[in-house]
């Protein structure tokens, strides 16, 4: 009499088949995380920009007038744009704590200047 002996274990189709619905499944996952992280940072710059105009509005609260986009540069007479006005809303009174950054920028690498 001969006793049959079953392998426990999964045959290469259906290892196959688990592996393209992983793929499949990953293929969806993907580009929906890519969308999540663009309407992260596009929340993010409105969040900042709300914080702007708030500074904004505290701002000219405390001085009757917003605040200046530049300061004059007293070496060469001109006009320096300082982070369009933003400067002014961080010192001497913090309206805001720091000059909000574009999420959407690259970093900018830093360069060593000899």
């Amino acid at each position: 009499m001969y006793v049959l002996h079953h392998k426990r274990g999964f045959t290469l189709i259906e290892l196959l088949i688990v592996v393209a619905i992983i793929g499949i499944l990953a293929a969806i996952a993907v580009p929906n995380f890519m969308n999540a992280r663009i309407r992260a940072k596009v929340s993010r710059v409105q969040s900042d920009i709300s914080a702007i105009a708030k500074a904004h509005e505290m701002y000219y609260l405390d001085n009757n007038t917003y605040p200046p986009e530049s300061e004059d540069d007293i070496f060469t007479g001109t006009r320096v744009r300082s982070s369009c006005g933003l400067f002014f809303l961080t010192a001497p009174i913090a309206y805001l704590s720091s000059v909000p950054s574009d999420p959407f920028q690259e970093r900018a690498m830093t360069s060593t200047e000899d």
